[in-house]
């Protein structure tokens, strides 16, 4: 029987140095378990449909400007922001 992932995101368009393909991934601990079409995804505690939206594994945002203009963020100066998904 396949791994169980904690979270399974589905039905996107996953962009990779190979290209772009329709798919999924699926994350255990905070891992990446796997990478590919939503077929040979494992099942999710939580599956969340993208809805053909991209997927961009690993990641990171070069474009971060945290503290370059000689202040620094702190929680009072942070603005609360709404989720990005429902809770």
């Amino acid at each position: 029987m396949a791994e169980r992932a904690d979270l399974v995101i589905k039905n996107g368009k996953i962009v990779s140095s190979q290209g772009i393909i329709e798919g999924g991934v699926a994350i255990k601990d905070g891992k990446f378990i796997a990478v590919g079409k939503d077929s040979v995804l494992p099942d999710g505690q939580k599956v969340i449909d993208v809805g053909g939206k991209h997927i961009l594994p690993g990641l990171i945002d070069p474009e971060v400007h945290l503290g370059i203009h000689g202040r620094s963020l702190t929680i009072s100066s942070a603005k609360p922001k709404p989720p990005l998904l429902p809770a």
